[in-house]
């Protein structure tokens, strides 16, 4: 049985403050189990103001983590917001591990960091939660991918992808205990009796270019070239010129088409390079094909109703994570997502959401956990 304990605080420069108040509403002398873990979710200047090392220096667990533009739990929900839900429990046990920088010999780290971790267990994970660093140069499905190599199908994942408040994400950082990591990934395993259920509201692939291109030129998620042209200039070519591009990027996602119709994943482009390149959410292969989509407020308050109205009843925990290019669709509207979570999930379920760079969760075929990155959607765990 996991057991959550939930804490919030929206004071940013005042370090003892603020850990302080995140303390008194843990009450953890009166409601800690033999073991525990904390996840949050926080504004990048919890870590440079030391929030988050003089939180973990006062907490008798370890913490981790990823920054986010929006984060929020049943308290609260805000920009400037450190949101922070521990778990406890006293017959689950929790491993946290962090990756060597991946900017080189990415695969060999994430294996390495995984393997290490697994050692000090005879079991599989039951759950491993992934909080996944926004790099310029080395995709979120990259990184996954890896990670799969030795989870297989055996062991669910989930997870975000680290973002920030800035237009090119300068300051997004994976988190855990009291550092920041900006080219690391960071885990944390259950091990022991967990029962999860993943739900996953994705918006539909409309069309506004219906004519394929083709990628000519680049560098995992770094989209070079398109039809022979840069990616600023095909895009140009459709009317979505640079400045219209820099005012909502996230807002046209880019319909990769891997392997045929049957293949397909919306792609966020989360800044454009002076070199007119699209730094994407998900590998960009040099020969796949592509077409120019579009999303809309309707797309996201009916998906995001559906999924929630699927949670239902009391939990131990419902984690939510929603896509960048979602949060820039809603425009005046940030609250949406966060109103609607709040109304649908039981006022007994504590919650933690927030905004993302991209969505790791696991579907479930044949008993077996199918395990991708995501743009465009909101992910849901519920932990019984």
């Amino acid at each position: 049985m996991i057991k959550t304990l939930s804490a919030q605080t929206f004071e940013i420069t005042d370090a003892e403050y603020a850990v302080l108040e995140l303390l008194q509403k843990l009450d953890l002398e009166n409601n800690l189990l033999k073991n525990s873990v904390g996840i949050l979710s926080c504004h990048s200047d919890y870590l440079k103001e030391e929030v988050i090392s003089l939180l973990s220096e006062k907490l008798p667990f370890r913490i981790a983590g990823a920054t986010s533009c929006m984060n929020g739990t049943n308290e609260d929900f805000g920009s400037d917001a450190l949101s922070l839900q521990v778990l406890t429990s006293d017959d689950v046990t929790f491993e946290l591990a962090v990756t060597d920088d991946l900017t080189t010999l990415h695969e060999e780290k994430i294996i390495s960091t995984y393997n290490e971790l697994l050692s000090r267990h005879q079991t599989l994970p039951s759950l491993v939660l992934t909080f996944t660093p926004l790099m310029q140069l080395l995709a979120g499905d990259a990184i996954i991918n890896s990670l799969k190599k030795v989870t297989s199908d055996k062991v669910p994942l989930f997870g975000t992808l680290s973002v920030d408040h800035t237009k090119t994400y300068e300051t997004s950082q994976t988190i855990l205990d009291g550092k920041g990591y900006f080219n690391s990934l960071v885990l944390v395993a259950f091990f022991g009796p967990v029962k999860t259920r993943f739900e996953i509201a994705a918006i539909k692939n409309k069309l506004v270019q219906k004519e394929k291109a083709v990628i000519t030129d680049s560098i995992n998620n770094l989209l070079v070239g398109v039809n022979g042209l840069s990616a600023l200039k095909y895009l140009s070519s459709l009317g979505l010129t640079e400045e219209v591009l820099n005012e909502g990027l996230g807002v046209i996602p880019l319909i990769v088409n891997y392997d045929g119709e049957n293949d397909e994943a919306a792609r966020a482009v989360f800044a454009l390079t002076p070199e007119g390149y699209a730094v994407c959410g998900g590998e960009m292969p040099i020969n796949t094909t592509i077409q120019v989509g579009t999303i809309d407020l309707d797309d996201v308050i009916e998906t995001s109703s559906n999924a929630l109205d699927k949670i239902g009843g009391d939990h131990a925990l419902v984690i939510g994570y929603s896509c960048m290019a979602r949060y820039l669709v809603l425009g005046t509207s940030l609250n949406t997502e966060y109103n609607l979570l709040k109304s649908k999930i039981s006022a007994k379920t504590p919650f933690l959401f927030s905004y993302a760079g991209g969505e790791v969760t696991s579907t479930v075929v044949d008993n077996k956990y199918n395990n991708h990155v995501h743009n465009y959607s909101l992910i849901l765990l519920v932990i019984e």
